[in-house]
């Protein structure tokens, strides 16, 4: 689910085409971006039975995360998604709602880490602030301009 942004140098893939890994820690889904707001990915990853479940995001520009959030970009609204969130909640409150944290149960994973690259690319500014979800408790790391280490521990691997 490419955003407009990067609809003219990116195609979309099939969700069904996503795979999982097994790692040490266990077996490991990505999902790029926008792709975890739509539940048909995680419906996909449902019977590959994912532990952990993995987001890289890129927010833009900074302050985004606290601004009003001006809904699906590149895509319809997905039929679960409430047409009046948009505008009502902010951008880190659709995150929360409508992508990981909101939807990981679905793909029935342990835990999920959704990170964002922080700084400044080329010209661009950068904003999100990561998040680990495991089960109903999801914990936001602080809002820093710098680096960060974040790690999800899976019980029982």
């Amino acid at each position: 689910f490419p955003i407009e942004a990067e609809q003219p140098f990116t195609a979309p893939a099939s969700p069904a085409d996503l795979p999982t890994f097994d790692t040490p820690a266990g077996r490991l889904a990505v999902l790029i971006c926008a792709d975890s707001w739509y539940p048909e990915p995680y419906a996909v990853l449902k019977p590959q039975r994912p532990d952990l479940l993995v987001v890289p995001s890129f927010l833009s520009p900074e302050g985004a995360w606290n601004r009003p959030w001006s809904g699906y970009d590149g895509a319809p609204l997905p039929a679960d998604a409430d047409p009046a969130d948009v505008g009502r909640l902010t951008e880190g409150e659709a995150w929360l709602k409508y992508a990981l944290a909101g939807r990981i149960q679905a793909a029935g994973a342990r835990c999920g880490l959704n990170v964002f690259l922080r700084g400044r690319l080329w010209d661009m500014s950068s904003n999100g602030r990561a998040m680990v979800v495991r089960g109903a408790s999801v914990e936001q790391a602080p809002a820093v301009d710098g680096a960060l280490l974040i790690n999800c521990w899976i019980p029982g691997k």
